[in-house]
């Protein structure tokens, strides 16, 4: 929809700047012998016309293409641009997760290690007291697991 107006824009508005780059000029010279130039005459004094150059022509299927190659050249920018600033989030949401996920590992380690009365919860949901074996057993795989997923 919005390359839809953009080439209209470009068909009105690119030839009415162009008509104003080639207006008409008038030159005269004053009583001082100065030389002036203006796009209307002064009153009373003889100015000699400058008519500007034709603009160039502009083949209209040439200028259409043109429009289009650029559109389809910002559109596929823009994608791609997107898509970068998609995956930088989706980089910086797993990061955060996994700061945070390092975070609760190391507090889970220092409370194993300075909480040996520590209970557990079993894979049934009862509680239990772990003995020594067991608590080492846990500290050392949150610690294997700190090394494998936080030292990035």
């Amino acid at each position: 929809m919005f390359s839809h107006y953009l080439k209209l824009a470009c068909l009105f508005i690119i030839p009415s700047f162009l008509n104003l780059a080639y207006a008409d000029v008038y030159k005269w010279v004053n009583e001082d012998g100065e030389t002036s130039y203006a796009q209307h005459p002064p009153a009373g004094i003889d100015a000699k016309l400058m008519s500007a150059p034709p603009p160039p022509a502009i083949d209209p299927n040439v200028a259409q293409k043109k429009i289009d190659t650029l559109i389809e050249k910002q559109d596929g920018t823009y994608e791609a641009k997107q898509q970068e600033r998609l995956l930088a989030e989706k980089e910086a949401k797993k990061a955060e997760e996994r700061q945070k996920y390092c975070e609760t590992s190391r507090q889970n380690v220092q409370q194993y290690q300075n909480n040996p009365g520590r209970k557990m919860i079993d894979s049934d949901g009862n509680v239990t007291k772990p003995n020594e074996e067991q608590r080492q057993e846990k500290i050392r795989e949150l610690q294997e697991r700190i090394a494998e997923h936080c030292s990035k």
